[in-house]
């Protein structure tokens, strides 16, 4: 290959890679995943409630970082609304671990969030 031959390919693949770059930010301006910021989760239906709606983009809505606020008698145990708000959470996990491994082409996306 010719210098200017060489040249005009690396320009046109730095234009495709910014174009590539510039749909996949857009692509993700409907993402309603809540990546970078703490979730508070204090109610089990309210979470369920945010776990069940569906991200546009990846599918699955991602909450990362969860805050989970559990209640806690005097005598140091859990109430049974703190208990069945940590199954909830820990089934959301299980079904959270479950989709980033069957899509890690999705990796990428949550790392820019």
């Amino acid at each position: 290959m010719s210098g200017k031959s060489l040249n005009l390919s690396r320009r046109l693949a730095a234009v495709e890679q910014r174009l590539a770059e510039t749909a996949r930010s857009e692509r993700l301006d409907d993402c309603n995943c809540v990546i970078s910021s703490l979730f508070a989760v204090k109610d089990e239906k309210e979470f369920e409630a945010q776990t069940n709606v569906a991200c546009p983009v990846h599918g699955f809505r991602r909450l990362e970082r969860l805050v989970v606020v559990r209640i806690v008698r005097t005598s140091r145990s859990n109430t049974e609304e703190s208990d069945r708000l940590e199954q909830v959470v820990d089934e959301y996990q299980r079904r959270l671990a479950e989709f980033r491994k069957s899509h890690p082409e999705f990796e990428d996306d949550f790392r820019k969030l």
